[in-house]
């Protein structure tokens, strides 16, 4: 049957108000790219191959990131280094993302920020040196934990393929995204 060979699978079950589902992030982001190839799909069947192609390459128009989890405040040398290499052997660009404790007062945040952004401002500018697209970020989180944090980011910033950290965040990082985690030691 010309048109029927694909299909979009799609979650099913008789889940009641009181079930709880849990999805990743990447299940979500796989869900979307799936339903914009169903979409090009119907549209390469009616002979719009024009829009088509578009859908198709909608996806590929954001960046892709390489995210860098900085370890407090701080950005050792040797992350920051291994980061701007792999990120141009790939061909992406970088969002270095620092996570403070939300619960400390607005003077230690504000002073948080300061020394983050001085920490990662000479890795910007090298990333950007490199012709790489490079932003930085600092969120604040419960007890400074960046899990929460680094899912906000990946949404807010879509086409995160993974995470490059320290050992001290990879411990914490470990079963709570659903990205690829590599510590650099």
């Amino acid at each position: 049957m010309p048109g029927r060979w694909f299909r979009r699978i799609a979650p099913s079950g008789d889940a009641g108000q009181g079930d709880i589902r849990m999805r990743s992030t990447a299940a979500v982001r796989m869900e979307e790219r799936l339903a914009d190839y169903a979409e090009a799909l119907a549209l390469a069947e009616a002979g719009e191959q024009l829009l088509a192609g578009a859908v198709i390459r909608r996806g590929e128009a954001q960046v892709r990131r390489i995210l860098v989890l900085g370890h407090g405040c701080g950005l050792s040398s040797r992350l920051a280094g291994y980061a701007l290499n792999l990120a141009g052997r790939m061909g992406s660009g970088l969002l270095f993302l620092h996570v403070g404790d939300a619960s400390h007062d607005a003077y230690r945040r504000a002073a948080f920020e300061r020394q983050a952004r001085a920490g990662a401002l000479e890795w910007v500018e090298a990333a950007r040196a490199r012709g790489m697209a490079a932003l930085h970020e600092v969120r604040f989180s419960p007890a400074g934990r960046p899990d929460h944090a680094v899912e906000e980011a990946a949404r807010a910033h879509g086409r995160v393929e993974l995470i490059l950290s320290e050992p001290e965040e990879s411990e914490l990082m470990r079963g709570r995204t659903g990205l690829a985690l590599f510590t650099v030691e």
